[in-house]
């Protein structure tokens, strides 16, 4: 998978994985599914400072996915993610480095059901009918930073810094009705796939040593695989109350 986001401060930021992961039916747990992932994160900033972030890493996933009545379903993850990054920040004529470890923890779930009166009649250019899934979603992930070693340079001054651990805390709840429907493709219908539009709403916190709340709309496109249901496009707009942010992703997925 391949991501980019841009947000209205200048600041831009590149995410790539590669991803293995495994699923097993299960008679009363729906399915079960662990995933073990490689990571690369790469953050060049223009605002507050000038400068340039890198950090790579390995994850492991474990989820579930469940119906918890005909049409509705709750899939429920768990994230631990290990990392080693570095920072260089600069602003006039003083530059800020560090290298650093990471530890991340995520925990999160949604909730997606079927609207039994959201079978409308579709326009030409879809085949079949659209359906809506009304879906509630909600992820809170601990970050933490340890082995910080930093310097400071300005001129032919280079100085060593201690610094602490830091830790952050992000808090995302969003709602979203996700309109489902089969377009027609021309002469590559036969790849079968089926696109999601979904406007929502979504709130997030960060905790760190300054606490930030936002909250805004969101636009979510994506284009899945009717075999698999893994997602092969992903475009997002979000504007929070603080930034505007684009995002985009592509996903190969490679059955095994």
């Amino acid at each position: 998978a391949l991501s980019y986001v841009n947000n209205r401060n200048g600041n831009e930021t590149t995410n790539s994985e590669i991803r293995v992961s495994v699923e097993q039916p299960a008679k009363d747990l729906g399915t079960i599914g662990g995933a073990f992932g490689l990571q690369y994160h790469n953050s060049d900033t223009v605002n507050p400072n000038s400068g340039k972030v890198e950090n790579k890493g390995t994850s492991f996933t474990v989820y579930n996915i469940m119906n918890v009545r005909e049409n509705a379903f709750l899939e429920n993850h768990l994230m631990v993610a290990l990392g080693q990054g570095k920072a260089e920040l600069g602003s006039n004529g003083q530059i800020w480095s560090s290298k650093f470890e990471t530890v991340s923890y995520l925990y999160g779930f949604s909730l997606r059901g079927l609207l039994e009166a959201s079978l409308l009649d579709p326009p030409d250019f879809i085949e079949g009918k659209i359906e809506i899934w009304p879906s509630l979603s909600f992820d809170h992930g601990v970050s933490k930073a340890k082995a910080v070693r930093s310097s400071f340079e300005f001129g032919s001054i280079y100085e060593d810094l201690k610094v602490g651990d830091s830790k952050v805390n992000v808090t995302e709840i969003s709602v979203a009705p996700e309109f489902k429907f089969r377009p027609k493709l021309g002469n590559v219908s036969g790849l079968g796939n089926t696109l999601l539009v979904a406007p929502g709403y979504s709130c997030q916190r960060i905790s760190s040593n300054l606490d930030n709340n936002s909250c805004g709309t969101n636009i979510h496109v994506f284009l899945v695989g009717d075999g698999d249901g893994q997602k092969l496009f992903d475009f997002q707009i979000q504007n929070l109350t603080d930034s505007k942010t684009f995002s985009a992703s592509l996903n190969l997925v490679v059955p095994l």
